[in-house]
């Protein structure tokens, strides 16, 4: 269910589902229980209306003007001048913090990698002053791996609809794939990314995914997750 709020009118867009677990999670799930609660529920109906609707003012009359001048700040995103740090990770080591770190960076580059000739231009963003020069050599050769690897470079090549990082809203949350190859014949490979060691979680992961995917009518070619080990990579076909 997607909700929409704007200043005059509420909309509700419930994806109908019968595949409801005994403890219900998600909106679609409430707002069905309170229609069954209300006997409202109809299960050829697809539309239901109640309550009364209020018409807000089309302007707010101001009474009294009380400014107050703020510092004017810019922080571009390139320039990292603001930083958010969780508890939890200042309790890390440097090991694991660097490990974090350059497992962002890579999904942050690999989402701006589209097709092989994107590698250049994501490349050119890494030269800069807040990354070390060690730091940007290792980045660099480890996308270079995945983008040349004889397994996965004929998914960077052109002839499919590629989305990255793109949000699936499905009746069980909103999912997030790495990567999304359609190819051509409307089958799918999917590619998900992982710096970490190797958890049947992610074979979980991936496979919720390719199960949306086939509800919505596109066929499974490959399930595909890159472990990525600093500039070594192995690839697991799910």
């Amino acid at each position: 269910m997607l909700l929409l709020q704007e200043p005059k009118e509420n909309f509700i867009f419930w994806l109908k589902t019968n595949r409801f677990k005994i403890l219900q999670k998600k909106y679609n799930q409430f707002l069905k229980l309170f229609l069954e609660n209300e006997s409202l529920w109809n299960n050829e109906k697809d539309t239901y209306s109640f309550g009364q609707k209020h018409t807000w003012p089309a302007t707010v009359k101001i009474t009294e003007n009380n400014f107050i001048d703020t510092p004017y700040f810019v922080s571009l995103p390139h320039e990292k001048l603001l930083k958010v740090s969780s508890i939890e990770t200042s309790l890390f080591d440097k090991k694991v913090q660097e490990s974090i770190r350059f497992g962002n960076i890579i999904h942050d580059a690999m989402a701006n990698i589209f097709l092989e000739e994107d590698l250049a231009f994501v490349l050119e963003e890494l030269q800069h002053p807040h990354y070390e020069e060690a730091e940007i050599q290792l980045v660099e050769n480890t996308l270079r791996n995945i983008v040349t690897h004889p397994k996965l470079n004929p998914l960077f090549s052109k002839g499919d609809t590629i989305y990255n990082e793109r949000d699936i809203i499905s009746p069980f949350g909103v999912l997030r794939p790495d990567r999304i190859n359609i190819h051509p014949n409307n089958s799918v490979t999917l590619l998900d990314y992982k710096t970490g060691v190797q958890n049947v979680s992610h074979a979980n992961q991936i496979n919720e995914y390719a199960n949306v995917l086939l509800e919505m009518g596109f066929a499974i070619k490959e399930k595909l997750i890159v472990y990525i080990e600093k500039e070594s990579i192995l690839i697991n076909n799910i």
